[in-house]
């Protein structure tokens, strides 16, 4: 079980190199040598798209502005956004990263007349979709802190409540299929990952393993933010809707 930590600090990309580490470890002397292995099969890959990505962010922006008047968040997102914003979020960050370093969205709304930016797909429409967040809570950009250093991540919002993420990760040099599914719940004005099970290629991940990289988890569902209580957490197949209290940056 993990819970979303209100002010996160520890490197994900350092807690997910010693996760892979530990499960090394702990499978090299069973495992002569680590197959490809095929995962259960969750359906179709989700189609991913620029409009999908930006759609996200405009949800979670109006949900945040409309939080700030009132006191109360209501957002709703769908499997399409999330993972849209993860895939293509982070090649558009890698882009931006080679003209100039900055974290977050709020830093690329910043950004102008910087030579090489105008080629980027769509850098318009993400900065000025980053300039209308003033006053709101930073999104950091979709790099590998938020995509759990995973390659081609997927999040899936399953009718039974759960919550699938896919992708693949490198171990042994072999590219190997990752999923894992939790269930999400409020405690305590906080969001709560219930481990249900998990894989890495064709090996099963202990919960204890899935500590170490639960909060990349539960940032990816949250985009990095604090709220000020999470009070219900609903996921229904392709969405997932969060309510409660909120508190402006």
């Amino acid at each position: 079980m993990i819970r979303t930590a209100q002010h996160p600090g520890r490197d994900v990309r350092w807690a997910l190199s010693v996760a892979l580490a530990a499960l090394f470890l702990l499978t090299s002397c069973q495992l002569p040598r680590l197959k490809p292995a095929e995962l259960p099969d969750d359906g179709p890959p989700i189609v991913t798209s620029q409009q999908d990505a930006l759609q996200f962010l405009e949800n979670v922006t109006d949900a945040g502005l409309a939080g700030a008047q009132s006191g109360q968040l209501y957002l709703t997102i769908t499997e399409q956004e999330v993972t849209s914003f993860l895939q293509i979020g982070a090649e558009l960050a890698q882009q931006v990263q080679d003209v100039k370093n900055i974290e977050t969205l709020e830093d690329l709304g910043k950004l102008e007349n910087l030579e090489g930016l105008e080629d980027i797909e769509g850098i318009e429409k993400w900065q000025q979709l980053a300039r209308r967040r003033k006053g709101l809570p930073k999104i950091r950009l979709p790099d590998l802190s938020l995509r759990l250093g995973v390659e081609d991540p997927e999040v899936r919002f399953q009718a039974n409540g759960q919550i699938i993420v896919r992708g693949y990760a490198t171990v042994r040099k072999l590219r190997q299929p990752v999923r894992v599914v939790v269930a999400p719940r409020a405690s305590d004005g906080e969001l709560v990952l219930d481990f249900v099970e998990g894989n890495l290629g064709p090996v099963s991940l202990p919960e204890g393993l899935f500590d170490l990289i639960g909060k990349g988890l539960a940032q990816v569902i949250l985009i990095g933010q604090d709220y000020a209580e999470i009070s219900t957490i609903e996921v229904s197949e392709g969405t997932l809707t969060v309510g409660g209290r909120y508190a402006a940056a």
